[in-house]
């Protein structure tokens, strides 16, 4: 019977176990400790690590012939991104191509790979020693291989606090690298792309909302579409995707960038990622925005080569802050509702500044 390899089984797979499960495909997958809840979808389990990838391939290669496996699910970061790649690239399956989930993994090969594409990132320098960046402050200090999302990622003012904010981070870097850049003011967009046959079917700008707070990042939220959707910044967004999409070679799934939006107006790329990695994006923001659209169907179909149903619809925007789906009724509702938010009233100014710019 046809089957998907799912490279995790914890609680934040579960909804594309479910999906994968209810299309008809037996599921496996590889997860050192499977959820309870997962294990009832399972056909069969490798009780290995998602980081351990040759193991992981060693053990695979016996169920080859039991399974007619379809695809390679991944609601993954960090190493197991690479292992889904060498996965896929071995039982000869489109997957995530091993450049995407190297850029996706470590920041210093994303920076690596605009900088060969004319792709514009903010400058910066990978280090694994304690020497100073000769960059200009302020720093953004970040692990380059980090494991926990945005954890430790800090802005540094000043050499005297460079030290703590580079050992938090290199002690959270799984290559023991840190990726310093210099930090630039702006505003933080996201593009969601949804690829079939390598082309970009359906994309969706977003606004991400992060500050800064007492040195270290703090995620507030995400909102969608982005008051910037239907503009020339959302046109540039999508060139971008559509560059690295070419570029790695990537043919079928969701895939996620995420911009900073200088004051200059510059689009600097500084995350990818591949499938539904964002619970608020993908559990909260999407269902909100389009009823009745499931994105974890549509994810396994994608990767299974079927054509999945798109978004028709205009969405109306809603925020997802501090875990709250909040409905606004218009651009103006949607910046009033981020400026109450702890944080969020100087994101929305510079929202507000950026919009009255561009209808001048």
């Amino acid at each position: 019977m046809t089957a998907v390899l799912s490279i995790g089984a914890g609680s934040g797979q579960l909804p594309l176990l479910r999906a994968a499960h209810d299309l008809g495909y037996q599921v496996v997958a590889v997860d050192r400790s499977p959820s309870a809840e997962a294990r009832a979808l399972l056909a069969e389990a490798i009780l290995v690590s998602t980081y351990d990838s040759d193991t992981v391939l060693a053990q695979l290669a016996s169920l080859e012939e039991r399974f007619d496996f379809r695809a390679v699910l991944a609601r993954s970061s960090g190493p197991a991104l690479l292992t889904a790649a060498r996965v896929a690239e071995s039982l000869g399956l489109a997957g995530i191509p091993i450049s995407f989930a190297q850029a996706a993994v470590y920041k210093s090969a994303l920076r690596t790979q605009a900088e060969q594409l004319g792709i514009a990132a903010p400058a910066g320098v990978c280090l694994s020693d304690d020497s100073l960046p000769h960059l200009s402050l302020p720093w953004v200090v970040k692990p380059d291989m980090p494991l926990v999302g945005k954890q430790n990622v800090y802005k540094v003012d000043d050499e005297a606090s460079f030290s703590q904010a580079y050992a938090a981070a290199r002690a959270e870097s799984y290559n023991d690298a840190v990726e310093i850049e210099s930090y630039v003011a702006g505003l933080d967009l996201g593009y969601m792309a949804m690829v079939q046959q390598g082309q970009i079917k359906f994309g969706l700008l977003y606004d991400e909302f992060a500050a800064f707070q007492d040195g270290k990042v703090q995620g507030l939220g995400v909102a969608g579409p982005s008051v910037f959707a239907d503009t020339a910044i959302a046109s540039r967004c999508h060139a971008v995707a559509e560059s690295l999409v070419t570029h790695w070679h990537y043919q079928a799934g969701f895939a996620f960038f995420s911009f900073r939006l200088t004051e200059q107006g510059e689009l600097l790329l500084y995350e990818v990622n591949p499938g539904l990695c964002g619970d608020a994006i993908a559990d909260q923001l999407l269902p909100a925005l389009w009823p009745g659209f499931d994105a974890f169907d549509s994810e396994v179909k994608l990767a299974t080569a079927v054509a999945p149903e798109f978004p028709a619809q205009a969405a109306q925007p809603h925020l997802v802050v501090g875990g709250e789906l909040i409905k606004a009724a218009s651009r103006e509702e949607y910046l009033s509702t981020l400026s109450e938010v702890e944080g969020g009233a100087e994101i929305a100014a510079l929202a507000n500044q950026f919009l009255q710019g561009m209808s001048a």
